[in-house]
């Protein structure tokens, strides 16, 4: 199986309710596993056009090993979906348009047991051209700030060979773990307050799902 593929970590990414989707613009698009909020794995170049007076997709450029066919493209008032196979096993894609550009079909995949987060983004050349990552919010590069330090004093205080200075590094890696403890879960909560039209609030309403049990998220601050 394709090992560009990794699970999603919560239910797949709500998407806005978009303008009529059946505005779709025929051209090359870069079809994407989306990992996390704003890592884009692309997967191939395919081709949206018009034949007979229906929609319809095709392959123009593969970027994995494991092989992608696309087919049966339907485009409605409510949705974009179509048919996928990758290394042989078969996906759906379901997604809408981007309600701020027809250009940008944002969804999911899967198979009935797996689901990916994925999405279509339009693209002039039949190569595929590299995502440039979106800026992150303030609270987020604080918070990835804090964690990283967290880390990197743990890490110090378990390579530390000698007695006394793995104590001291212990306890100052203790701190710098409570710093970030105290004030993370603060930061992805102004992340979802100041910045919900960013990809990086679903990230940081994840992190938030996944440290529940301490912090007690509220649904209204996860429903990203």
């Amino acid at each position: 199986m394709m090992r560009t593929l990794v699970a999603a970590a919560a239910v797949a990414l709500c998407v806005h309710t978009a303008r009529a989707a059946d505005t779709l613009p025929d051209g090359n698009y870069r079809l994407s596993q989306n990992i996390g909020a704003v890592n884009e794995s692309p997967l191939a170049v395919v081709k949206v056009e018009a034949k007979d007076g229906k929609p319809s997709i095709s392959l123009v450029e593969e970027v994995i090993k494991a092989g992608v066919k696309v087919s049966d493209l339907k485009v409605d008032a409510k949705s974009v979906t179509f048919a996928m196979e990758i290394g042989g096993g078969k996906y759906t894609f379901e997604g809408v348009l981007d309600p701020k550009d027809a250009k940008v079909v944002r969804g999911s995949f899967g198979d009935g047991t797996r689901l990916f987060r994925g999405s279509l983004n339009a693209q002039e050349g039949e190569k595929v051209e590299r995502p440039t990552p979106p800026e992150r919010p303030e609270p987020m590069v604080q918070a990835q700030k804090l964690l990283l330090a967290a880390n990197q004093a743990r890490v110090k205080a378990l390579q530390s060979k000698d007695v006394n200075e793995k104590a001291e590094l212990q306890t100052k890696a203790k701190e710098v773990q409570k710093e970030a403890d105290d004030n993370v879960p603060g930061l992805y909560r102004e992340v979802l307050a100041k910045h919900p039209e960013s990809p990086f609030a679903v990230d940081a309403a994840q992190a938030l799902l996944r440290m529940a049990a301490k912090v007690k998220p509220k649904a209204e601050e996860v429903a990203t």
